[in-house]
């Protein structure tokens, strides 16, 4: 139930406005981290923030929390970004930045926290957050959930990438729930969209396995 009277808040306001080594790396915006785990992890992908700070100081802030998260030293990286949130505390980068290093140091239930929070105070461009919660979702087993934030990715966003993310997100899920065809249908438009993206053939690879796996269980 809480789940539903969240989303459904988010689409009225949407509408209105080493084995486990990560590999890192930042995009030019300067606030946005892409974290992905190794191969034989690929279930466990997170997917961080970027966007503009009202504030120059919590801007710096920020930057310096991305800069000790390359590092891995996740408690200073919380302690920058927690430091500018009490500059912007409804700062929806912030929060989302928040959720990942909670997901990080595997604190699922604060990670879910600031997530939910950052979509709250999010405007109807910013999706990292959902997707993001999607992604935590499908790894707690809240399947169904997290279809409905996949679906609300894909349905929003003008970012192609991040609604191609959104479908081999969705592939996934669906395997989950046994609609191996629609796991196959969304993984294919997945592909289409990410096929100038090497880094994903190995995953698509896994995802396909998977989906075959998911046919074999219905004969």
């Amino acid at each position: 139930m809480r789940h539903l009277i969240l989303l459904n808040f988010i689409l009225v306001l949407f509408s209105c406005k080493n084995e486990n080594s990560e590999h890192i790396r930042s995009n030019n915006s300067g606030n946005e981290i892409d974290i992905s785990l190794s191969e034989n992890q690929s279930d466990n992908d997170i997917y961080l923030a970027a966007g503009n700070f009202n504030n120059q100081e919590a801007s710096g802030l920020n930057a310096e929390g991305i800069k000790y998260v390359r590092t891995f030293d996740y408690n200073k990286a919380e302690k920058r970004f927690k430091q500018a949130l009490l500059i912007e505390p409804e700062n929806p980068i912030l929060l989302n930045n928040l959720g990942n290093i909670s997901d990080l140091k595997n604190d699922i239930n604060t990670a879910i926290n600031f997530y939910e929070k950052s979509l709250i105070n999010s405007d109807s461009t910013y999706l990292h957050p959902a997707l993001n919660l999607g992604v935590i979702y499908y790894k707690t087993n809240r399947d169904m959930e997290s279809i409905d934030l996949f679906k609300l990715v894909i349905l929003k966003s003008k970012d192609k990438n991040q609604v191609a993310t959104a479908r081999f997100q969705l592939a996934k899920s669906y395997i989950e729930i046994s609609e191996c065809e629609k796991a196959r249908t969304e993984l294919k438009l997945a592909k289409n969209m990410l096929k100038d993206i090497p880094e994903f053939k190995n995953k698509f690879e896994y995802v396909e396995g998977k989906i075959e796996n998911c046919v074999q269980q219905e004969l």
